[in-house]
């Protein structure tokens, strides 16, 4: 399993927008579902590891899988280039963002 970092709480909300969460209410934490389950990000830069853990194990998601969505939110982020990223490397596995983007782009 891959060691997950503080995360950014708003990173961690826009990666769980992509796996089809939505916001449910927002004051000190944010409260989002997917209609069968509910997750709660509190507002704290960085979210600490082992909460920002749960959080992903709540949400049915493995580290790896959110560790994937994230990066896949980051590069979809970049400015296009001549080249423009098509795979990406994580846990000595190749990615194509093409899957990513019809898979998470579609919700």
């Amino acid at each position: 399993m891959a060691k997950l970092p503080g995360i950014n709480h708003q990173r961690a909300v826009k990666a769980f927008k992509k796996t089809g969460f939505w916001i449910v209410r927002q004051g000190k934490h944010i409260a989002m579902t997917n209609g069968d389950r509910i997750i709660t990000i509190p507002r704290a830069n960085p979210v600490d590891a082992y909460t920002m853990a749960g959080i992903v194990r709540d949400a049915g998601l493995s580290i790896d899988e959110f560790f994937v969505v994230m990066i896949f939110v980051r590069l979809t982020k970049l400015p296009t280039s001549p080249r423009p990223y098509t795979f990406f490397f994580y846990n000595n596995e190749i990615f194509s963002l093409r899957a990513y983007a019809v898979k998470y782009n579609s919700q």
